[in-house]
């Protein structure tokens, strides 16, 4: 009697982990917006996730989903009208990938992954990694997301790669372990290619854009492995986007 009973509440439970995927809002592809307007920062968007759940316009395990996921609800009241996910590169950025399982990673614009991402891995580091003994690892795409930018992007030129265009929200890893929004890097600080070696900016500039802008996240469970390689300068995802790290949790990739 105590199987039959435990196999009872094992089927429930998996019945409603089923039922959760299938009502969850968040993870409703068709509810997607193109994007929200303008760069959303990491702030904005919890602000928005708290005030959707506060208002019930989201359940919790919605709101769960959309703190892992780097989703805004976007609710009027208690309606549920979408969601969006926020930051992004210029469409012509190359981030390092590997386009099939035996070829080497190669550089490939953003906009081409954006166009097939299940044909793609992106270079990224291991869980494990730290800034001067990285561990790469191949990592899939798990979502997309592009559209128009109304601020001006962030172009960031350094001593040795070329020069990287994001918007103003943007993670970026500093050589300390810290992960910074792309508004905040000045002249003279460093950052770090894929293997660990630094690179110092020279100059920054800001730059409108007609173009769509593009970003990525990667499917993993470590944060880690949420780094990518654009331009050659280690940067983060949408998962780094909703969830900057404390400089405590960064600088433990500097030990």
């Amino acid at each position: 009697m105590r199987q039959i009973a435990f196999v009872f509440l094992l089927m429930s439970l998996l019945s409603s982990t089923l039922l959760f995927a299938q009502n969850n809002k968040m993870l409703d592809t068709s509810l997607q917006f193109d994007r929200c307007k303008g760069d959303i920062s990491a702030e904005v968007c919890k602000m928005g996730q708290n005030r959707a759940y506060q208002e019930s316009c989201i359940s919790y395990e919605e709101w769960k989903t959309g703190q892992q996921q780097s989703k805004m609800p976007i609710c009027v009241g208690t309606k549920f009208l979408g969601w969006c996910m926020c930051g992004c590169f210029h469409p012509d950025t190359e981030i390092l990938s590997y386009v099939d399982t035996t070829s080497p990673a190669s550089y490939v614009p953003i906009r081409l992954i954006s166009e097939a991402p299940k044909n793609f891995q992106v270079y990224g580091w291991a869980r494990g990694s730290k800034i001067l003994a990285p561990i790469a690892r191949k990592v899939g795409i798990k979502g997309m997301t592009n559209g128009p930018e109304d601020k001006p992007l962030v172009v960031i030129k350094t001593d040795r790669m070329p020069e990287l265009s994001v918007t103003t929200e943007h993670p970026v890893l500093l050589s300390t372990g810290e992960m910074v929004a792309a508004k905040t890097l000045k002249v003279g600080q460093q950052l770090v290619d894929q293997s660990g070696k630094l690179i110092q900016i020279t100059q920054i500039e800001n730059k409108m854009t007609d173009l769509d802008v593009v970003n990525l996240m990667t499917d993993s469970a470590d944060m880690i492995s949420h780094l990518v390689v654009a331009q050659g300068i280690m940067t983060g995802d949408l998962a780094w986007q909703n969830s900057m790290q404390s400089e405590e949790d960064a600088l433990l990739l500097r030990e």
